[in-house]
């Protein structure tokens, strides 16, 4: 919520931009570290892994920010950018993951 709350005070937009750019950036990194343990690129040990992809990503990645967000803006009446968010993040992360795992 960190990076979401900056955009939101930083910027004057009406478009929840930040968990978007979290979950695609998120989505990035994951493919990465997974396409080198794939690829038995050295990423600091198998132990280490879940911890960093699940404990860290995970909570970095925030579905129930996303979800909120979502809400507040179907709340305000503001359904086509709420359906737009939806399809946003799903295309966006998807487009993240595939380009980690091409560079990888």
């Amino acid at each position: 919520m960190l990076i979401s709350n900056y955009f939101n005070r930083n910027f004057s937009l009406t478009f929840p931009i930040g968990i978007l750019t979290i979950n695609i950036l998120g989505s990035f990194i994951i493919s990465l570290i997974m396409g080198a343990m794939y690829l038995k690129v050295d990423s600091g040990g198998i132990k280490f892994l879940p911890f960093l992809i699940t404990g860290f990503l995970g909570g970095f990645t925030t579905f129930s920010s996303f979800s909120l967000e979502t809400l507040y803006l179907f709340q305000e009446g503001r359904v086509t950018q709420s359906i737009s968010y939806v399809a946003l993040i799903m295309i966006g992360c998807l487009i993240g993951v595939y380009i980690g795992a091409v560079l990888v």
